[in-house]
């Protein structure tokens, strides 16, 4: 109760529900709209979520005082943080869109990454 906000990893909308759902969470105190909007962005959706929330892009109420971070990884590996984030200031979040001008079709890249893995060039 004394948590305003859980920010957690957000590897897929099902786990995060699930665990919310586990420990009572009310959902204005969790998003899943971090890996809806930009996928599985590894140990970054914690951070995304909450520069999100702050931005005002979320859905979930005001990013609260005392918040929660929630991260965990492969081999039931997992962290935790309750920090105050009352005097915080984020900046925003920006998609980067690369040009057209710089744009590869998907079948160069996967070409690039084959011979990258049979050892036939560098991939920078």
């Amino acid at each position: 109760d004394d948590v305003g906000y859980f920010a957690f990893h957000q590897a897929n909308k099902q786990i995060v529900n699930t665990v919310a759902n586990f420990i009572g969470l009310d959902a204005r105190k969790f998003s899943t709209e971090t890996f809806t909007k930009y996928a599985n962005c590894s140990a970054a959706s914690v951070a995304t979520d909450l520069l999100r929330q702050f931005s005002g892009g979320g859905d979930s109420a005001a990013v609260a005082e005392t918040t929660c971070l929630v991260t965990f990884g492969i081999g039931l590996s997992w962290g935790t943080a309750l920090v105050d984030l009352s005097k915080t200031h984020f900046g925003g979040l920006k998609t980067y869109v690369t040009p057209e001008e710089k744009k590869v079709p998907r079948e160069k890249q996967i070409e690039k990454w084959i011979s990258y893995f049979k050892g036939e060039c560098d991939v920078s």
